[in-house]
């Protein structure tokens, strides 16, 4: 789950002609970085949006989420009157290595928790969890923070 931050904000200082603008050029990002013919993206609320990633594991899964979130901080965003503004994306990230039947709605759930949660802390970041036959474990990357960087969820290394 991908959620486009400070939106509301944007919207009200420059408009919803401009957020509506806004959101189609952050959609156009995150299709273009996603690279494989078997992943989707769709639009799930309001500055909300869902990356389904079904071949994907939790590594290539947080590598698309890094893409993507960089991707979007370095775009420029077009306005109707041709300046540029700069947007960031937050993500919550959710994937299955187990072998046991897990329902859809159980992982939109998921990444929606870890979506919030990284949301609380400042946005502009990504935070994982896996569904796992073991213990699940977290991950949360900022900006300038390794992709090896997890954690489970009891705080162990």
């Amino acid at each position: 789950m991908a959620d486009v931050d400070e939106f509301k904000e944007f919207n009200k200082r420059f408009g919803k002609d401009s957020g509506d603008r806004a959101l189609v050029q952050v959609a156009s990002i995150l299709g273009t970085n996603i690279d494989a013919t078997d992943h989707c993206v769709g639009r799930y609320g309001d500055e909300e949006f869902a990356i389904i990633l079904p071949a994907a594991n939790p590594q290539q899964a947080m590598a698309h989420a890094q893409r993507i979130r960089t991707a979007v901080e370095n775009a420029d965003i077009v306005l109707e009157n041709s300046s540029r503004q700069k947007m960031t994306l937050t993500l919550g990230v959710a994937s299955i290595q187990t072998d046991r039947d897990i329902d859809p709605a159980e992982l939109v759930e998921l990444a929606n928790q870890k979506l919030l949660c990284a949301k609380k802390a400042g946005g502009n970041q990504i935070l994982s969890a896996q569904i796992q036959d073991s213990q699940p474990t977290i991950q949360k990357i900022s900006p300038a923070v390794n992709l090896d960087n997890s954690q489970s969820l009891d705080g162990a290394r």
